[in-house]
């Protein structure tokens, strides 16, 4: 008992909470993977934003040149070639400098520089940072400036290249140009570039940093990586790093595995620059949280369960330790100690070891009387055997008496003694309550020719019966009372000739019995009679056996579906149909059937 309370404890306690532990940490874990995962996505989204506002900003600068009206005047101006026209190209190289830095370069700290090339002229106005320039630098000869000049007045956001023009040692640039289209001839006025270094761009999402060792890629156009928290990346194809070597960035997530270890890529588009903003996370650095997470509920459930397998097996043992006593007591009472009692204790055991006591006791007191009893059944079994008359002795008179009515040619009452002699012998040799159908009909016939000699004939006997069906078992003395109380009640008083059909038939799995007399019938009321325990005592009419007592013997037999029924009219008929269930037997070797 006690192994299985622990069972029982241990399996209502690990395996709910087990699975509860499951369910939590799996739930938990998908919300915050889900959580982490999607707060990256729009880390991505809003430093895509901020990349696309800060890249309009210059888009809007990049008109200014076609607003101001000094510039406007510079470049539609034709300079002379003598000395008073190259004054005043200075004059006016000085003023467009003052004019680009007032009206772009000031309003924004990103900017690096502003180039602006007027169509009329091989001149180069500037302002920059650095405050150099290379005259021999053929900007013109880039491919992204003839994608200017292709836009028709549009700003080209242009992604990361080499400032040849305005730098030392060519530094790494995004630009926005504009070609700047008179509005009235449709003809260019020349080309305004704004050049921003790539390591300012960071500053637009430097406060973003979503774990330690993550890695936040800005993407133009061309794949080339504009920004990286590794410098050395920079300027590099994003499938030079081993983490994007074989991702696909027009999926939003990625999940991609380098050395064992594990990354999510998630991709921010920016629709107005086609730039993208690639991030690159190690896994366990981003589901920390989860991590954490599961051992806190893996932690508490292994401590909780610990201590509820503690507690089970001290209710457990508490539970089991009285009746174990009381198990002792009763193996000391199996061995025929009835001297012993149980120790008495609190609560449901203690009211069992009462009970047991209180039983012991009477059991003593039993066995005394029993002693007693025993005593005196000996002596009265005794007076019995000294007073039973032998039944070979009966069987000897018997035959002694045939043989005396042989002699003087009274053949029916040799007949009867005949019948009754087999009907002796096999009533003592029968020891089973189970006999054939053909044992059954056999009795009956003897039974019978005793009836005919006491009756004169008064009546006829038919029998209606399958071939097959002496095989199959039924109990003893079914039909003898029966046949015997339609005899006596059913043709008492009764002048014309009677006559009884017996009818026995298998059907399916069943036996059907049918005894069918033309007697005189019986009442409705009396049917209902026969069927109560004590009708078939106080009738004298009936066989003590009766129909009551065959039907009952068939139900505690065979089941509650099988039994008797009455059908009857009066002056008419009588039939009592008979189920029981379809059994075969074997005979034994004495004769008694088995099922």
């Amino acid at each position: 008992m006690r192994k299985k309370l622990l069972i029982a404890f241990f399996t209502i306690i690990i395996i709910p909470n087990s699975i509860l532990g499951i369910l939590c940490t799996g739930y938990f874990s998908k919300i915050l993977t889900d959580k982490v995962v999607l707060g990256s996505q729009k880390n991505n989204e809003q430093i895509a934003k901020n990349i696309e506002l800060y890249l309009t900003s210059l888009a809007r600068l990049s008109e200014y040149p076609n607003l101001d009206f000094e510039l406007n005047r510079m470049l539609d101006k034709t300079y002379s070639n003598d000395d008073s026209g190259q004054v005043e190209k200075m004059d006016d190289m000085v003023k467009a400098r003052s004019s680009l830095y007032r009206g772009i370069l000031y309003l924004n700290n990103n900017i690096d520089s502003v180039v602006l090339y007027p169509e009329n002229s091989n001149y180069i106005y500037w302002k920059g940072l650095e405050d150099t320039i290379n005259f021999n630098y053929k900007l013109k000869n880039e491919s992204w400036y003839k994608g200017i000049l292709e836009a028709d007045g549009k700003e080209v956001i242009i992604g990361i290249h080499k400032d040849y023009l305005l730098t030392r040692n060519g530094k790494n640039v995004v630009s926005v140009g504009r070609n700047l289209v008179n509005t009235s001839t449709k003809k260019s006025r020349g080309v305004v570039i704004i050049n921003t270094r790539v390591d300012k761009l960071v500053t637009l999402f430097k406060d973003i940093k979503i774990t330690p060792n993550s890695n936040i890629l800005l993407v133009d156009e061309n794949q080339n990586i504009i920004t990286s928290n590794h410098n050395n990346d920079i300027g590099k194809k994003v499938n030079q790093l081993p983490q994007l070597a074989n991702t696909n960035l027009n999926k939003l997530f990625n999940e991609t595995k380098i050395n064992k270890e594990s990354y999510y890529i998630n991709v921010g588009n920016s629709q107005y620059s086609k730039w993208k903003v690639v991030s690159i996370i190690p896994k366990s650095e981003l589901l920390i949280e989860v991590s954490n997470v599961k051992f806190i509920i893996i932690t508490s459930l292994i401590i909780l369960i610990l201590i509820s397998i503690i507690v089970s097996a001290i209710i457990s043992t508490g539970i089991t330790r009285p009746i174990l006593k009381l198990k002792n007591v009763m193996k000391t009472v199996e061995k025929g100690d009835l001297k012993v009692q149980a120790e008495v204790s609190k609560g449901e055991v203690g009211e069992l070891a009462v009970t047991f006591n209180k039983m012991i006791s009477e059991t003593r007191n039993l066995i005394n009387k029993i002693h007693i009893e025993e005593d005196k059944k000996k002596n009265a079994e005794l007076a019995a055997l000294q007073a039973q008359i032998s039944p070979h002795f009966l069987y000897n008179t018997l035959n002694t008496i045939r043989w005396m009515a042989n002699i003087q040619g009274s053949k029916g009452i040799s007949n009867s003694l005949t019948s009754l002699i087999e009907m002796l012998t096999f009533a003592a040799k029968v020891k089973s309550d189970y006999i054939t159908i053909g044992d059954e009909i056999g009795q009956l016939n003897h039974y019978l020719n005793i009836l005919k000699l006491r009756y004169f004939d008064k009546f006829k006997i038919k029998f209606i019966m399958d071939e097959d069906i002496f095989e199959y078992t039924t109990l003893k003395f079914v039909l003898q009372p029966i046949v015997e109380n339609a005899i006596l009640h059913g043709f008492d008083d009764l002048e014309q000739n009677a006559w009884i059909t017996i009818k026995i038939i298998k059907k399916s799995d069943k036996i059907f019995y049918d005894i069918t007399d033309n007697g005189k019938g019986i009442e409705q009321s009396r049917i209902e009679e026969i069927f109560t325990p004590d009708f078939s005592l106080s009738n004298k009419k009936f066989n003590k056996i009766g129909i009551y007592n065959v039907n009952e013997r068939i139900k505690l037999t065979f089941g509650y579906e099988f039994g008797i029924t009455i059908q009857s009219e009066i002056s008419k008929f009588t039939n009592i149909h008979i189920e029981i269930p379809a059994i075969k037997v074997e005979e034994n070797r004495e004769g008694n059937a088995e099922i």
